[in-house]
């Protein structure tokens, strides 16, 4: 790939464009796939079972970053490192599998126990049901997370983002087909682990088939996972916390039904953040690439390029998106969603400045340094618990609109500070 840039459109040539315009593929499909679920249960199970479904899904999601042990990461990084290295990537493929397998299986084994003995786990009875029935897809969502990671590692961006767009097709898909059969909510989750189990079959075809990919032990790896993952599984799990702290805390302070409408004007802002998660999964092989060659210029043209470009983009996405959502409650929710306007409008208002700089988000993680990364993601999950603990018993659904709006505003900032000293580079 052509790396020396001279102007905007250089960035966007060749394979880079293609693999933007799959990744924003998968994206909008994750995206809308997401927005159909929460508009799907909130009008079959009301507000109520939405709240209790988006209570399970987050601590399932929160569960995976643990199962995982950091080994997505590490996969991406040391597969984008020599990619065309067919023997030493089914290596590093084989030991993440392995690893997170491992972890993933027995995570699942204690979560199942635990919940069992104790019913009202996770918030309430209800809820600690759902997650419990959801919780046996981890080991099969842990395989497909790792092959995309590898995937992503040798820039294979095209069956990378097929994949990942399967999963929310089946989801979806799932969804309806509970529909008809008028199932009850504790057994309509049941998808979830289903669409797991099938897109890890696929996945694991996939790599056998189009990449000759063998099973290579190499304990070697094996320890290059455990040292890169024992530092980035804080920072995966804590980086998720982020994001779903709003909903979790919120769960202990509002009303079931008010996390509802809450979650559901959280989703849909989140959905700003399309493009900007593209463009990251795009930039992570190169920071990975370009650091391991000693190339600090070409990559800070890569930043600044992609940062004027956001800026660019982002007024007329946000006048979209401050449209469209009242039209989308008036015609597809039911009345008791239109208390979910005002936090959607300020959570966006800081997904928005978070957006410009979102691309830069595993920067120090990609560029070797998951330990740094982890020091300002715990810096932002204190500031993220603490204001959600303020705001929301002080104000409801608005704190809560608040503190998730000041968790993405403070993110380009610690962004910034860290990367600069780390690195020597501003993204500012």
């Amino acid at each position: 790939m052509d790396l020396d840039l001279n102007n905007l459109k250089v960035i966007f040539k060749s394979k880079f464009t293609k693999d933007v315009i799959w990744s924003f593929y998968s994206q909008i499909v994750l995206s809308l796939g997401y927005i159909l679920v929460n508009t799907i249960i909130g009008n079959l199970y009301k507000a109520e079972g939405l709240g209790l479904f988006n209570q399970a899904f987050s601590i399932y999601t929160l569960s995976i970053m643990i199962a995982n042990f950091g080994t997505w990461g590490s996969t991406v990084k040391f597969s984008a490192e020599d990619k065309d290295n067919e023997s030493r990537n089914n290596e590093i493929l084989t030991g993440s599998l392995i690893l997170g397998l491992s972890f993933s299986i027995v995570l699942c084994f204690v979560i199942l126990v635990i919940t069992n003995l104790k019913s009202d786990l996770i918030f309430n009875k209800e809820a600690t049901v759902l997650f419990r029935n959801i919780i046996i897809g981890i080991p099969f969502f842990v395989i497909s997370q790792n092959i995309y990671s590898f995937l992503n590692g040798i820039r294979s961006m095209k069956l990378n983002s097929i994949l990942k767009s399967l999963r929310w097709i089946l989801i979806i898909v799932l969804l309806l087909i509970s529909l008809f059969l008028n199932l009850e909510l504790k057994e309509m989750v049941f998808i979830i682990p289903i669409s797991e189990f099938i897109v890890a079959i696929i996945s694991i075809y996939v790599v056998l088939v189009k990449y000759n990919f063998r099973i290579k032990y190499n304990s070697e790896w094996i320890k290059k996972h455990l040292n890169f993952g024992s530092k980035a599984v804080l920072v995966s799990f804590i980086g998720e916390s982020n994001n779903r702290a709003d909903i979790l805390i919120s769960s202990l302070f509002l009303t079931t039904s008010e996390v509802g409408v809450f979650s559901f004007a959280s989703s849909i802002a989140r959905g700003f953040l399309v493009l900007p998660m593209v463009v990251m999964t795009n930039f992570n092989p190169i920071i990975s690439e370009l650091i391991s060659k000693s190339e600090k210029e070409k990559l800070k043209s890569y930043i600044f390029k992609i940062r004027n470009m956001m800026m660019k983009i982002n007024l007329p996405m946000v006048i979209v998106f401050s449209i469209a959502f009242p039209l989308y409650i008036y015609l597809f929710m039911p009345p008791q969603f239109i208390d979910s306007l005002l936090p959607f409008y300020v959570i966006l208002l800081g997904v928005t400045i978070a957006s410009i700089y979102y691309f830069c988000g595993a920067f120090l993680y990609m560029a070797g340094f998951p330990g740094t990364h982890l020091i300002g993601t715990i810096i932002t999950l204190v500031l993220t618990v603490s204001s959600n603990f303020i705001l929301i018993p002080a104000f409801g659904l608005l704190g809560a609109a608040i503190a998730t709006s000041i968790f993405y505003g403070s993110m380009p900032i610690i962004q910034f500070i860290f990367i600069k000293k780390k690195l020597g580079i501003s993204i500012l």
